[in-house]
C-alpha cells in the first residue's frame, strides 16, 4: 500500500462513516473491500453490502434480463472484481447467496436500516443529494459506511 492507501485503512479503522476521495485508479474501492472483507471475517460485522449508482458512461444500454442482482452485475463488476482478488474468482457467490454479502440497490435501500454491516458505496459521486442522505442515514448499530468517489 502506498501512503494514501494506508492512511484511508486506518481511517477505515477508526471511524463509522468514511469519505474516501479521489482520482481513478488510486485504490479507494480496493482498500474499502479489503477492510470490509477484513471487518466480516474477524466478525466484527455480519454482512458485506455494496452499492454502486447504475450510472452508465455515456451509452445507453437499454434492458437487461433477470431479477435486481442480474440487472446491476455490468455496474457490479468492478467490486466483483475486488472480491475475486480477495476471495478467489467467483468463491464469494456462495456468501452472496446466503446473504452475507448483499448487493443493495441505492433505491432500494429506503426504509432500510443496516445494523452490523459493513456498507460500501461506491463510485458515490454519481448520487443525487437525496440518495447520499439517505445512504447515510442507513447506518445502523454496529455498522460502517464508507463512501467513495472521485469528486
Amino acid at each position: 500500500m502506498n501512503p494514501a492507501q494506508e492512511n484511508l485503512a486506518k481511517l477505515i479503522a477508526e471511524n463509522d462513516l468514511i469519505f474516501a476521495l479521489g482520482p481513478a485508479g488510486t485504490g479507494k474501492t480496493h482498500i474499502a473491500v479489503v477492510k470490509g472483507i477484513e471487518a466480516l471475517k474477524s466478525g466484527a460485522v455480519e454482512k458485506l453490502l455494496l452499492a454502486r449508482p447504475a450510472a452508465e458512461a455515456g451509452e445507453k444500454i437499454g434492458y437487461l434480463p433477470g431479477d435486481a442482482n442480474a440487472k446491476l452485475a455490468p455496474y457490479m463488476r468492478p467490486i466483483y472484481d475486488e472480491l475475486d482478488k480477495a476471495f478467489g474468482p467467483g468463491k464469494y457467490t456462495s456468501m452472496m447467496e446466503t446473504g452475507v454479502i448483499e448487493i443493495v440497490p441505492i433505491g432500494y435501500m429506503r426504509g432500510r436500516t443496516f445494523d452490523n454491516a459493513f456498507i460500501i458505496v461506491d463510485e458515490s459521486q454519481n448520487l443525487t443529494r437525496e440518495q447520499t442522505k439517505m445512504a447515510i442515514t442507513r447506518i445502523g448499530k454496529g455498522s460502517q459506511l464508507v463512501m467513495t468517489g472521485d469528486p
